[in-house]
């Protein structure tokens, strides 16, 4: 049980605006999932590294087009944006926004990506390499270049197009889908993956820019960030917490059961710690439901009932807590900006 234990909690949510991309492509995630040995409910809850690479090598295979990187990163969902996503959603300028993101994408794709001035032009240079042994890493940087548009033009409102890319695959049979997806010139069989962009472009304000919201969320990040590389048991635990997309129904015994390990051990190992379950489960509804509540379309009462307060009374009271400031305040300050 410890074994499995320790592989559960070693896990990533699959992106959610990815999952609703597959499927509105028509990519049955139900039938990869069963075909690559995985249940279905880890798409969203987590999974490991291993069944990532599973999941997304069956997906390729099942698929059969090699232009999906492409087809699956074309639109964003605010509300589906996870916390990360959110931060960069808010920032004050593109530039800003990217920097942020690009601190995220070794810890989820396992490649990182740098920015780089050069000359009038400001490069954004994914290395693929480790990637490359696998036939569909070309398509997770067709994905990340692809998603990065997607997130421009719903911050800026603006349709800003890089002004050249080099990618390091080979010349594809659909080098138009490149040409309408990107409307730049594009090289291939290039030394390194570029998408540039002009600083004038790369420095654009974001209308979705909300001062009020950063510090909290940029609290938020720094613990994501220190729960992603932190190998404890709360802190993966944490993470478990943090990728259920409804609370309703959690408790320590539920979750010894989903991490397949008794609850008298999952216990002990969080006292080790010197942290409870009821204490993990509390700050992460705190954050979720500041989160949440940044979110104009956010109903109140379907977000008491989803982080599995028994009442909307009993989540307001609760907010206070956390925050010294009701909802309706919180809220009000939020449209303010």
């Amino acid at each position: 049980m410890v074994d499995d234990l320790e592989r559960r909690l070693n896990t990533a949510p699959l992106a959610r605006n990815l999952i609703n991309n597959m499927l509105k492509a028509g990519y049955d995630l139900a039938r990869i999932s069963q075909e690559a040995g995985i249940d279905p409910q880890f798409i969203e809850s987590g999974l490991t590294e291993a069944e990532m690479e599973t999941l997304v090598g069956k997906a390729w295979d099942i698929a059969g087009d090699p232009a999906i990187g492409l087809k699956v990163g074309r639109e964003i969902d605010p509300k589906l944006l996870n916390m990360p996503g959110l931060y960069a959603l808010v920032a004050p300028t593109l530039d800003v926004a990217i920097g942020r993101y690009a601190d995220f994408i070794p810890l989820v794709w396992g490649f990182t990506m740098t920015i780089v001035e050069n000359g009038s032009y400001v490069e954004l240079k994914i290395d693929s390499r480790s990637a490359e042994s696998r036939p569909y890493g070309f398509a997770k940087v067709d994905f990340q270049y692809t998603s990065i548009m997607a997130f421009m033009h719903l911050t800026t409102e603006r349709h800003i197009r890089p002004r050249y890319m080099k990618l390091r695959r080979p010349e594809p049979d659909f080098v138009q889908l490149y040409k309408d997806q990107f409307q730049c010139p594009i090289r291939f069989s290039e030394a390194e993956n570029v998408m540039a962009f002009s600083r004038v472009d790369y420095r654009s304000r974001q209308v979705t820019h909300r001062p009020v919201m950063e510090p909290f969320l940029a609290a938020g990040v720094a613990d994501l960030l220190r729960d992603l590389k932190d190998d404890s048991i709360s802190g993966r635990v944490r993470r478990v917490l943090e990728t259920s997309p409804d609370l309703r129904d959690v408790s320590l015994a539920s979750l010894a059961r989903l991490l397949a390990v008794s609850e008298r051990t999952l216990q002990r190992r969080l006292a080790e710690e010197e942290m409870t379950f009821a204490d993990l489960l509390d700050d992460v509804r705190r954050q979720s439901a500041m989160r949440a509540l940044t979110l104009r379309e956010t109903n109140t009462n379907d977000l008491a009932y989803r982080l599995g307060f028994s009442s909307v009374n009993s989540f307001y009271r609760a907010f206070k807590r956390w925050t010294g400031e009701t909802v309706e305040r919180f809220r009000r300050a939020q449209q303010a900006e």
